[in-house]
């Protein structure tokens, strides 16, 4: 079962935002909260017992989540089981597949090789990838199809291709073959339609570009660098793998042909890492994994001339803002595991839920923006 969501709209995430803010009990006791500087004694206590009871009400076998205040974790924990049959336990050392979080790192290691001076997002896609060729349709023209209209979902081209979207019958760059059988949807630039496909085709750049195999290269580019030695893909058979749950089920796993779109499997403690190395990133107080220019560049909003957009996009990450700062978001869904990523640069914070059940997904997205006034 292949299911790597989009972010919700704008609309709706500000209209959960608020309805929270008025309805939530956990919100309702979190955001008066003033800790010291040295403790966060009091939001800890309400996160546990906010999880502790999803777990009973919502059916939720396993999660795991984490807090990062000033750049540090201040709180991370598991909850539930990885294997219920064997009661082991959920910890933050139990390895969940991220889903469409993956398409974080994809847009980061193309925002690495701009860096380096070996691709341009604004030029056209079949600059690098001039296999590029789906049929042809009256009224638009590949050059308009640059790198950067795949990054923001903006390319026109299809959002997913189901043929032999397994990892046992299919490779992530199978999908540029599909996509030449297809046409594209409508001209690039003109809308936003959330497209698995074209990430796929970001990371099939990415290898001929690099000449490295894209989960290689992000070993190397990102899990390494960050010192992330518990993440990695579906065929690197990494240990602590939790088991999956759907309506009280034990499901079998489904892994994924499209690892540039969702394809990546990490723990908590390394997650955290990814979203501390982020947040350097941006401050300026480490440049091993981009330029503080290039994290800015993707965490401002890149889509506001499209015509036909429902959502605010930096490059490769989903954005909202209030008038005193602004959040960017991924969530991630894949085998009915969930993982929400939400990142507030300016308060050098972050919030971090994963869950290996279907059912998980809106208790994991409410905890990250219950907490997100508090954040600010």
């Amino acid at each position: 079962m292949k299911g790597i969501e989009p972010a919700p709209t704008i609309f709706s995430l500000w209209l959960l935002i608020l309805i929270l803010i008025i309805t939530s009990p956990v919100f309702g006791q979190i955001r008066h909260a003033h800790p010291q500087s040295d403790t966060y004694a009091g939001l800890i206590a309400k996160s546990e017992e906010y999880f502790a009871e999803k777990l009973k009400t919502d059916k939720i076998v396993g999660l795991s989540a984490a807090i990062i205040m000033d750049g540090k974790v201040v709180w991370k924990e598991g909850f539930g089981y990885s294997d219920r049959q064997t009661k082991v336990p959920m910890t933050v050392n139990t390895v969940v597949n991220i889903g469409s979080v993956t398409k974080t790192f994809t847009a980061l290691s193309v925002m690495q090789l701009e860096e380096r001076g070996l691709l341009d997002i604004q030029k056209p896609l079949t600059t690098y990838l001039p296999e590029f060729h789906p049929l042809a349709r009256p009224g638009i023209h590949l050059d308009s199809i640059t790198v950067k209209t795949l990054i923001t979902h903006t390319s026109g081209i299809q959002s997913d291709i189901w043929r032999n979207s397994d990892l046992g019958s299919g490779k992530y760059t199978d999908v540029l073959g599909f996509i030449n059988q297809t046409h594209l949807v409508y001209p690039a630039g003109l809308a936003g339609l959330y497209s698995n496909a074209g990430y796929n085709i970001l990371g099939h750049m990415i290898k001929d570009v690099t000449k490295t195999d894209y989960a290689d290269y992000v070993h190397k580019n990102i899990f390494n660098v960050l010192g992330m030695k518990h993440s990695g893909f579906a065929m690197d058979r990494l240990e602590n793998r939790t088991k999956i749950y759907a309506y009280g089920q034990q499901a079998q796993e489904y892994e994924l042909r499209d690892i540039a779109s969702g394809g990546i499997y990490t723990d908590m403690n390394d997650f955290t890492r990814y979203a501390i190395g982020l947040l350097k990133a941006y401050r300026g107080e480490s440049t091993r994994l981009l330029r503080q220019k290039t994290v800015k560049e993707m965490f401002s909003l890149q889509n506001a001339h499209v015509p036909l957009e429902t959502n605010k996009k930096g490059l490769g990450w989903f954005m909202f803002r209030n008038d005193s700062t602004f959040a960017v978001y991924h969530a991630g869904s894949a085998g009915f595991t969930h993982a929400k990523l939400l990142l507030i640069p300016e308060s050098n914070a972050a919030v971090i839920v994963m869950t290996n059940t279907a059912e998980g997904g809106q208790a994991a997205e409410n905890f990250c923006f219950n907490l997100l006034p508090r954040l600010d």
